[in-house]
């Protein structure tokens, strides 16, 4: 901002920024040279709390009600999800069961039928090689009557 522009009134809703003087192109850069030897790192907080923080002993030491309500309502919805898992698992596996039962019982029904196909063509067959058998007999045994001499006469 120049300076005319200062002197002029400022409309209504314009507020005055602040303008900070530019500097030179000259950069100073502070160096931090730290006398003391590097802290180590923080520990892990204790698992257990420190002494004077402990309950005394004549105070009940197990959770208070709200805290112990709370910790049986994650456990029933850990619980809950579990189930809600289980569940789905299990409608899949019954499903995919009762497919494979469709299947067994179809793939036993096709078989018991070609099995009864192929018994019914070989009964066929038998029959009729019986019948041609017997036809050969019958036959035969009109030739041997024919071959064999009769029996002379005494």
């Amino acid at each position: 901002m120049n300076q005319e522009n200062r002197e002029q009134p400022m409309e209504e809703g314009q507020e005055e920024i602040p303008v900070e003087p530019v500097q030179d192109e000259v950069q100073v850069q502070e160096v931090n040279v730290n006398i003391n030897p590097p802290q180590p790192q923080q520990q892990e907080e204790p698992r257990h709390p420190p002494i004077e923080e402990l309950q005394p002993f004549d105070e009940p030491r197990g959770p208070s009600q709200a805290e112990e309500l709370s910790m049986v309502h994650r456990k029933i919805n850990r619980v809950l999800g579990r189930t809600d898992e289980l569940q789905s698992i299990k409608n899949r596996v019954n499903s995919t069961f009762t497919l494979l039962n469709v299947v067994d019982q179809r793939t036993t029904k096709a078989g018991l039928n070609l099995t009864l196909n192929g018994l019914e063509q070989v009964y066929e067959q038998q029959k009729g090689l019986m019948e041609e058998l017997q036809d050969h007999m019958e036959v035969l045994k009109d030739i041997r009557e024919l071959a064999t001499p009769p029996p002379p006469p005494r």
